[in-house]
């Protein structure tokens, strides 16, 4: 029997040997290739180089047939992220994609506006959804320039404002509040469409698994909506709420826009050098945005 295990031992080793000294055969070797091309079709795969460092004539074709009962199969995942959502854009170049993102959310100040609106910053804000759709060009050296389409609406409000604002043949005029009456809010709202144009450059530092990123350009903004809207108590205690529309708001501006941060959130600052309104006698007051960008 002991016959028997030192043979069946034997035998095992020296298997063990030939497979550890088997080497795949090499079918070619080709050094700086200028072109490689893998095809597949149901009778295999075919490898086809083109070009070499030692002779640009070279073409080299080779093809790895499957066995007449093998089974090809072939899988596709797609995976989203958070910060963005981009696909192909189909326009002939992989740098070429089509994106949806950057939901910003701030406060918003009116440099230049007179004393007697009392806008107050803590109660002014902006949401804006700076590319609700876009089509960017990634660059060789790690940056990208976007061309987007989105909105914006910003709040210019007031609690302790000591009169009311009324519209009036265009321009946005002040009223005092009705005799017994006790103000409480009135506010200028605006609704944008926007469209950025913006480059972006990535810093190759990665926080918190995302890569640094700084960003800058021009959004041009065309205003089609805008309202003037105030609130108070008149004398019998009633709460009272008036809305009017066509205050005379500026039709198109151009502002100038800076991000940084990573993919997944950002700070913003925003500046719109033009007046808010454009009546002879509105008041005139710029506009000034900073906060979050998430998922830029």
């Amino acid at each position: 029997m002991k016959k028997y295990i030192l043979a069946a031992v034997a035998m095992l080793c020296a298997a063990g040997a030939r497979a550890s000294v088997a080497q795949p055969d090499t079918i070619i070797k080709i050094n700086d290739a200028s072109k490689v091309v893998i095809t597949e079709s149901p009778r295999g795969v075919n490898y086809n180089v083109l070009g070499a460092a030692s002779d640009s004539a070279m073409v080299f074709n080779y093809t790895q047939h499957y066995s007449p009962d093998a089974r090809v199969r072939t899988r596709q995942s797609r995976s989203f992220h958070f910060y963005s959502i981009s696909y192909p854009a189909g326009l002939g170049n992989s740098r070429w994609d089509i994106f949806t993102a950057g939901l910003g959310l701030g406060m918003v100040s009116a440099p230049g506006a007179p004393a007697g609106m009392q806008l107050e910053l803590g109660k002014s804000f902006e949401i804006n959804w700076l590319n609700a759709i876009g089509v960017r060009y990634r660059t060789s050296w790690n940056a990208n320039v976007s061309l987007g389409m989105g909105f914006a609406w910003r709040n210019y409000r007031s609690t302790t404002a000591l009169a009311r604002m009324v519209p009036h043949d265009g321009n946005v005029c002040f009223e005092p509040w009705a005799e017994g009456s006790n103000g409480h809010h009135t506010a200028i709202k605006v609704f944008s469409m926007q469209f950025p144009l913006l480059y972006t450059q990535f810093a190759g530092v990665d926080i918190l698994g995302s890569n640094l990123l700084f960003s800058a350009g021009a959004v041009l903004g065309v205003s089609t909506y805008a309202s003037v809207k105030n609130g108070w108590t008149d004398q019998s205690g009633q709460a009272v709420r008036e809305c009017f529309h066509g205050v005379g708001q500026r039709k198109v501006t151009v502002d100038f826009l800076g991000v940084a941060g990573t993919h997944l959130v950002g700070v913003y600052v925003r500046y719109s050098p033009q007046s808010v309104l454009t009546g002879e006698i509105s008041p005139r007051f710029s506009s000034l945005s900073f906060g979050l960008m998430l998922a830029f």
